[in-house]
């Protein structure tokens, strides 16, 4: 992240309080009408109000205004530190005040909506009481007079600090009436989210019921970040089983997963597999090298948005990779249901989630 103050003076935050923005759509738009800026000198206030706005509230001298900004263009090499040091420049000149900046340049703890660029500012000793937060990704729908908000990052990022919210609209036009009038939702993962489905298999409790006749083989089925490896762990060490998965292997081959688990037969040995698996096709090639033995399934139900939620705080946590969505979206859209025929028994797992994670919106 990047702290950028102009003037680059020292500033005293303790116990001061925040008028906090977004940047762009928020105080500026590009002049040249285009959706992106072309350069650094293409913005102009997003209203005409903004500017004696801004102006006004640093004169009162009770809340020091700061720019609270996503810019992951850094790190795709879409706009330079340089342009934006500019771009800044010229915003606080036109202001005669003074600015700071907060800066997420990559997808880490310090993108809005989450909560790092906040927290630079709380070790400083800022004030929550009457700070405030301004942004225009609102998660506002459709209307007859308005576009839906590309996001609602913003409205999450100022409730996930606990501070009040607004849109420019009603900040800067004092148009309170009109926008009350505008529905928003929150989009994706609901803090509120109770994962309560319709039970298709048998619910895992603590224990599986395995025939122990002969050796088992379990496949465990899920999204990302659905909770199956914890599971799959979880059952390795009650049943002393061998654990396959791709991850495991730092993302081998179907090809080689399916050696190992040749070599694993061949000692006669119970075995977990764990992965995506989402067709019975991608199933059933493992099924087919374990022929005699039992064969059970679990599938991990999990909604999409909440194991994508849970997979960007393992991320966050430096436990894993940030899966892309499209991954999420594939298995959804080509999941089969488990053909029954093929096993002695399936069960489903519906993970339950320390309150702790539910805390912040992640994405």
């Amino acid at each position: 992240m990047l702290f950028l103050k102009y003037p680059n003076i020292d500033i005293d935050f303790n116990k001061k309080k925040i008028a906090g923005f977004d940047l762009d759509y928020t105080l500026i738009k590009p002049k040249s009408g285009k959706k992106f800026p072309v350069d650094s000198n293409d913005w102009m206030w997003l209203f005409p109000e903004v500017k004696d706005t801004l102006i006004k509230i640093a004169k009162n001298d009770t809340h020091i205004i700061t720019i609270f900004t996503n810019q992951l263009g850094l790190a795709t090499g879409k706009t330079t530190i340089d342009e934006l040091k500019e771009k800044y420049k010229q915003i606080q000149e036109s202001l005669n005040i003074q600015l700071v900046f907060l800066v997420s340049d990559k997808d880490d703890i310090f993108r809005k909506p989450r909560v790092g660029l906040w927290e630079f500012l709380k070790d400083k000793g800022v004030e929550m009481n009457l700070s405030y937060y301004v942004g225009d990704a609102a998660g506002r729908i459709k209307d007859n007079s308005y576009k839906k908000d590309h996001s609602d990052s913003d409205r999450k990022f100022a409730f996930n600090i606990g501070i009040n919210f607004y849109s420019p609209e009603v900040f800067f036009l004092s148009n309170m009436d009109k926008e009350k009038e505008r529905e928003w939702q929150y989009q994706g993962y609901l803090l509120d989210y109770d994962n309560k489905q319709k039970l298709k298999y048998e619910k895992i409790k603590q224990t599986l019921k395995l025939n122990t006749d002969k050796q088992n083989i379990i496949l465990i089925t899920g999204l990302p970040g659905s909770g199956k490896t914890y599971l799959s762990k979880k059952l390795e060490d009650k049943y002393n089983y061998e654990y396959l998965s791709k991850d495991k292997y730092n993302g081998i081959s179907s090809k080689l997963l399916i050696k190992k688990l040749e070599k694993i037969i061949s000692d006669k040995k119970s075995v977990i597999i764990e992965g995506l698996m989402y067709t019975n096709e991608q199933r059933e090639q493992y099924l087919d090298i374990a022929k005699d033995y039992n064969k059970y399934i679990i599938v991990v139900k999990t909604d999409m948005d909440l194991a994508y939620h849970l997979n960007t705080f393992r991320f966050l946590n430096n436990n894993g990779k940030l899966i892309p969505k499209v991954v999420y979206h594939t298995y959804n859209k080509y999941f089969e249901e488990p053909n029954i025929a093929n096993y002695d028994k399936t069960f489903e797992y519906h993970p339950k989630v320390n309150k702790e994670i539910n805390k912040y919106f992640l994405f």
